[in-house]
Formats: C-alpha cells, structure tokens, sequence
C-alpha cells in the first residue's frame, strides 16, 4: 500500500509539474503575444501620423506650385505686354523711316497701323508715341507731327552746318 500511495503521489507531482510548465509556458506565448499586439497597434498608430505628415506635406506643395503657377502666368503675362510694346514701337519706327514725307501726324501714324497685326491706336498709340519722343528714338514737331530723330534734325548738328 505505500508503494501505491507513493506511486499516486508522483503521478501527482508529475502531473502538476506538466500543469506548471504548461501554464508558463502559455503565460509566456500570451506575453509574446501581448507584444506583438503593441508592436503591431504601435507601428500601425506610426503609419498613421506619416501619412498624416505626407498628405500635409502634399497640400503644402501643392499650394506652392499653384503659387509658382501663378507667378510664372504673370511673368508670361508681362513678357507678352513688352513683346507687344516694343513690336509697337518697332512698327512705328518702320512708319515713320518709310514716309516720303519729313514727318507723320498721328492720325496718318494710326491708319498706317490699322493695317498692321499689331493695331495700336488711342491712347495706347500716344503712350508709345510720348515714350519713343523721351527715349530720343523720334522726335515731335509742334504739337502732332513726328519724325525719326537724328542729330541734324534734332537741331544738335545744326550749330555746326551754320558755322
């Protein structure tokens, strides 16, 4: 009979041995797992805020280029302007060097541009007008007549034909 207690006494211990060591081994799986979880929930929550940060990233640029858009259309907008103004210029100055006359009045300065593909006329003609007289490019007789300019008809080699 001691050797039967004896033997139930190990089955027991056996058997609470193998309770033990499967209930830390499955302490051990779940802490593992618990981990994992928090790694998981951890780079997911990290994947977050960089999308997060990308699309903010993404709207700044995006604003940027409709800046730069915008400011390339107005520096293409200006270059327009002053292609136009010197083509202006350009046709006024081949006008007037074509006449037969000494000078042009603006009203034969405007029909002889109303053929051309760059019609200046009005106030915008007079404007090219007054800055071609400033600049020294043509010269302005009384107060509507015009003509190239050069040195003997701006009266400075004048002084010298007299002498």
């Amino acid at each position: 009979m001691l050797w039967e207690i004896v033997r139930e006494l190990v089955v027991v211990a056996a058997a609470a041995g193998l309770a033990v060591a499967a209930w830390q081994w499955n302490l051990g799986r779940s802490t593992t797992e618990q981990a994992s979880a928090a790694a998981r929930a951890q780079a997911a929550a990290q994947a977050r805020d960089l999308q997060r940060d990308l699309q903010a990233a993404i709207a700044g640029l995006d604003r940027r280029l409709e800046a730069l858009a915008g400011n390339l259309s107005e520096l293409t907008g200006r270059r327009l302007a002053e292609d136009e103004r010197w083509a202006g210029r350009i046709a006024i100055h081949t006008i007037l060097q074509a006449t037969r006359d000494p000078f042009l009045t603006f009203g034969e300065i405007e029909a002889a541009l109303a053929g051309e593909p760059l019609a200046i006329s009005g106030a915008a003609l007079r404007r090219v007008l007054m800055e071609m007289v400033a600049d020294g490019v043509i010269a302005q007789l009384d107060r509507d007549r015009y003509f190239v300019a050069s040195e003997y008809e701006a009266g400075e080699g004048h002084d010298e034909a007299e002498t």
